[in-house]
């Protein structure tokens, strides 16, 4: 059984360093380079009922490839260990201008639930909302590397544009 889900978030950098920072990020993902050799998807221990904190990280296997001529890539995403046991997700991220100094990434596709029609069950109640709480974290720690790298990346050049100045 698949489940829509769409997902977005503001990212206060502009439209064309958040796509191309958006797939080195999920190119970095997909071969397990550092600092993205352990992604994971991080379900909350109170999101599956139990009165506990903490939280469960599941290891991923993530592919996206861009589309051309747009901010967008394909995304795949499923658990490394244990497939036949979590959701996997197929859709797109994609990366919306919202002016010259702004954009906002979205996250838009369907993750289909395990197990048949146990999993439709058990996701329908005992498990509802977690895969949307679930991917929604995804995005927002997406983001957040998205705009760390992009304003770090935009500050060494920066101090090296003023060091080659001389100022």
């Amino acid at each position: 059984m698949s489940r829509a889900i769409e997902l977005h978030t503001s990212l206060d950098i502009p439209a064309r360093l958040a796509r191309n920072e958006l797939l080195r990020i999920m190119r970095a993902i997909h071969e397990r380079k550092p600092p993205y050799e352990d992604a994971a998807l991080h379900v909350g221990l109170h999101d599956l009922r139990l009165p506990v904190p903490g939280e469960i990280a599941v290891p991923i296997e993530a592919s996206a490839q861009g589309l051309p001529l747009q901010y967008a890539c394909t995304l795949k995403i499923e658990a490394a260990d244990g497939r036949h046991l979590f959701p996997k997700f197929a859709g797109n991220v994609n990366v919306s201008a919202l002016g010259e100094s702004a954009s906002e990434l979205w996250l838009q596709g369907q993750y289909d639930v395990p197990l048949g029609g146990i999993g439709a069950a058990i996701d329908a109640t005992l498990m509802y909302g977690v895969a949307s709480r679930t991917l929604s974290t995804f995005l927002d720690a997406l983001s957040s590397a998205i705009v760390h790298n992009v304003k770090r990346d935009q500050e060494h050049d920066a101090n090296r544009r003023r060091a080659q100045s001389g100022a």
